[in-house]
């Protein structure tokens, strides 16, 4: 606001910042006319000729000068785009410049091809995917440079996992499918079959990978009932492939007697087959074998198990079983380093003295110590991964901790929520030698606050060895603001701290507690 006086009677007038005496706009002014003017301007009052005019010269004396500002800043655009064009251009150029000198033109091809194979989607991603996209990777490295593009078509490892998932609404992937297949060497299969999705396609797209059969080191299947028939195809075809996973999706899937399609399979090493309604013997050649998981009745894993001699994996599940257990004959897998049973008294019929880790299936008898401590006794064992999945008693986790000293890794994975945590797994005189400890729930927790203070009392004391934590729930709310803040000062203070929820923790659980990794 600015002030002035009426030029008739001197008192003060104060004018807005867009009066014509503030805008610096030169017209005449007869006495008291900037006092009528201001309130002409806040009034609804009707202004006389001579003041229209007034008011009239005003606006074109505005106009003039909003003609010359805008001339101004038309001037001022101009010059600005001249400048931002000039910027664009200089930091292209100096970006040119720089790539002449950098790193990565001069990174030698198998480094870059390396760095190249961090960049692939996960298994899970490329499912995922709605469509075959040259946006996603590897299609997308061939589109950068033509060096990129000529070290991505030169790695063949880039092209060789082979994802389809036929749930998922696509276009023809046959296409993009032979380009993927014509840059690979050896080929990674996974195929994910859709029951209530048309058969056409899935049979079309399964019999085109199959004719590269022999090339195959991979194969991960979720079988339907329209795929079963296939496989017989693979008959005496596979001769690299090392790995096999077979999912019998739903029970029409299973109207199977057998499948003998891998039995002739020359490199077969790792085989993993899971029955959802009932046992499907597959046959395979389990002499060879070094890992293998399969849910079966205990008479079929007690042959493979005698015949498995190179064994060093394995997740023996016993389900379909209505014989009773039979009197132990121990078998002996001398190169077995982990082992995953469903029930802690397979455990009283094998030896395996090569054993590093151990996850135990818990069930309604909870009393895992009774068959593991004379299984460790017998095989003189050095067990530093255990794992516990199911409702664990507190007292049972105490006993065998007690008995195990060398225990550096500890997963304790509960089924019910109500299953109490031991609390004495807070002192170091328990597993002195523990490193990692997980807590995992398949329903909701509300033992937060009690795993925080286990946590603080072992890292609290005397020459704990605890370097690594994971909490993991898969449902519920997870810790209150207390409990994350208490855990937060853990993390800070130095402890590997995971908190994992959703399918985040249902992926670690499931690596835990399936995948048969506790070497």
């Amino acid at each position: 606001m600015s002030a002035t006086r009426c030029s008739e009677c001197g008192a003060a007038v104060t004018a807005s910042s867009w009066s014509a005496e503030a805008l610096n706009i030169n017209v005449s002014v007869a006495p008291g006319t900037l006092m009528r003017h201001q309130e002409l301007m806040t009034t609804n009052a009707l202004p006389q000729d001579a003041e229209i005019l007034f008011i009239q010269a005003v606006v074109a004396k505005i106009g003039a000068r909003l003609a010359d500002i805008e001339k101004k800043i038309s001037e001022v655009r101009r010059r600005l785009q001249q400048l931002e064009d000039e910027r664009a251009s200089l930091s292209k150029y100096r970006a040119q410049n720089n790539a002449v000198v950098s790193p990565l033109r001069h990174m030698p091809p198998e480094v870059l091809a390396e760095i190249f194979s961090w960049t692939l989607p996960t298994t899970r991603e490329a499912l995922d995917r709605r469509k075959f996209d040259i946006n996603d990777g590897p299609w997308v490295l061939t589109h950068i440079s033509s060096r990129w593009r000529a070290v991505a078509l030169s790695t063949s490892a880039l092209w060789s996992r082979v994802d389809v998932n036929c749930g998922q609404p696509r276009a023809n992937p046959l296409p993009m499918l032979k380009t993927q297949i014509e840059r690979a060497h050896k080929l990674k299969i996974h195929f994910h079959g859709q029951e209530k999705k048309p058969a056409g396609p899935q049979i079309e797209i399964f019999r085109f990978l199959a004719e590269h059969s022999s090339r195959w080191e991979e194969l991960v299947i979720s079988l339907t009932p329209h795929l079963v028939p296939l496989l017989d195809t693979l008959q005496n075809r596979l001769p690299v492939l090392h790995r096999l996973w077979l999912q019998f999706q739903r029970l029409e899937s299973q109207d199977v007697v057998a499948l003998h399609c891998f039995r002739h399979a020359p490199s077969l090493l790792h085989v993993g087959i899971q029955n959802c309604h009932r046992y499907i013997p597959v046959s395979f050649p389990a002499s060879q074998l070094t890992q293998y998981s399969l849910d079966a009745p205990w008479k079929v894993h007690a042959g493979i198990l005698k015949s498995a001699i190179n064994l060093i994996q394995a997740r023996v599940i016993v389900n379909f079983n209505n014989d009773p257990w039979p009197e132990p004959d121990i078998i002996n897998l001398m190169c077995l380093r982990g082992l995953y049973v469903s029930h802690s008294v397979i455990l009283d019929h094998l030896r395996a003295p090569a054993l590093h880790g151990i996850m135990i299936g818990v069930t309604s008898n909870p009393e895992p110590a009774r068959h593991l401590l004379p299984f460790v006794s017998r095989s003189s064992c050095n067990v530093t991964r255990l794992g516990l999945r199911g409702p664990s008693n507190s007292d049972q986790v105490t006993e065998i901790l007690r008995k195990l000293p060398s225990v550096g890794e500890l997963v304790i994975l509960l089924t019910r929520a109500s299953v109490p945590i031991p609390e004495i797994l807070g002192s170091t005189v328990l597993a002195p030698q523990l490193r990692s400890i997980s807590f995992g729930w398949e329903q909701e927790c509300h033992d937060y606050a009690l795993c925080l203070k286990i946590l603080q009392s072992r890292w609290d004391a005397e020459n704990c060895a605890l370097k690594a934590a994971s909490l993991l729930h898969i449902s519920g709310t997870g810790p209150d603001t207390r409990t994350l803040q208490g855990l937060e000062v853990l993390r800070q203070d130095g402890l590997d701290l995971s908190l994992l929820n959703g399918n985040d923790a249902s992926d670690a659980i499931h690596a835990s507690s399936y995948s048969a990794s506790w070497a």
